[in-house]
């Protein structure tokens, strides 16, 4: 039996066998880990305008099987924003609002900031707000969430059906007064006639002197 050119595939089937052994014996490469939680912002419209009421709807959830425990969650809005009511473990500062939060084991937290938008110009004409998640004793964010709406300068319009202001209230309070005076008035003077001409003439009274 010959042997010409069994060298060669002797060789390569132990150089296969060796580059195979050599990358079994290497570290395999870590699957990427599933994200722990999620947050999602919303404030419920494309266009922000100065005087315009405005909410944030800020929703956390935990997807892992252990609870977030000392976590917080921050946001920044793209405008100035006179801030009304931010909720229970709220900390309001110049730049941003922070809530600290516990969240349990596939639970959610939900968190709102209410205020009315005092600027919303910005040069790109893009109004940025972000809400991100840290976790404890953490200085980068774990998870972030955005929402992009237009601003503009111009001033928002009052909502529809919404209640008059304090000056228009007593302007039409004070009108409605001026009405009812002018029309008491006109009544008193078409009733003193009247009221003459059905009352009898009445005899003098003389007061009759007795001597003592």
């Amino acid at each position: 039996m010959s042997t010409t050119g069994s060298r060669p595939r002797v060789l390569a089937g132990l150089l296969a066998a060796g580059l195979a052994l050599l990358l079994s014996a290497l570290p395999t490469p870590a699957s990427a880990a599933a994200p722990i939680a999620s947050i999602n912002l919303d404030n419920a419209t494309d266009v922000l305008a100065p005087g315009q009421d405005v909410r944030f709807l800020v929703t956390v959830r935990n997807a892992a099987t252990e609870p977030l425990a000392g976590a917080s969650v921050v946001l920044t809005t793209g405008g100035a924003v006179r801030v009304g009511d931010a909720g229970g473990g709220s900390q309001v500062d110049p730049t941003h609002i922070r809530w600290s939060v516990d969240i349990a084991a596939k639970g959610e937290a939900v968190f709102t900031l209410a205020g009315t938008m005092i600027n919303a110009t910005t040069p790109s004409g893009k109004v940025i707000s972000t809400a991100c998640l840290l976790l404890a004793e953490s200085t980068r964010p774990l998870v972030c969430s955005s929402d992009i709406d237009t601003g503009t300068a111009t001033a928002a319009a009052p909502a529809a059906g919404s209640s008059p202001s304090f000056v228009a209230s007593v302007a039409a309070g004070l009108g409605a007064a001026l009405v009812l005076g002018l029309g008491y008035v006109g009544y008193r003077r078409f009733q003193r006639p009247a009221t003459a001409a059905a009352t009898p003439d009445r005899e003098p009274r003389v007061r009759a002197d007795v001597d003592a």
